[in-house]
């Protein structure tokens, strides 16, 4: 049997975000990707993504390349 690998996430290291929205909530979060980030953090907010999505900043603490590198 073939196995099938998502062409958006291969080789791309998991990263780990802060999730602040405009109204004083923050979260630290893991994703790939802002979109991976924003859709983590709606889901434990218990919201819709998509009515969080422009509210937030992201700020990347590390990666997964940074702690093999430690």
């Amino acid at each position: 049997m073939k196995k099938v690998i998502a062409k958006t996430a291969a080789g791309r290291p998991l990263i780990l975000y802060l999730v602040r929205h405009e109204d004083g909530r923050e979260i630290t979060v893991h994703g790939r990707n802002k979109y991976e980030a924003v859709t983590a953090a709606a889901r434990k907010w218990g919201v819709p993504w998509t009515s969080i999505a422009r509210k937030c900043e992201f700020v990347e603490l590390i990666s997964e390349d940074e702690v093999k590198d430690l």
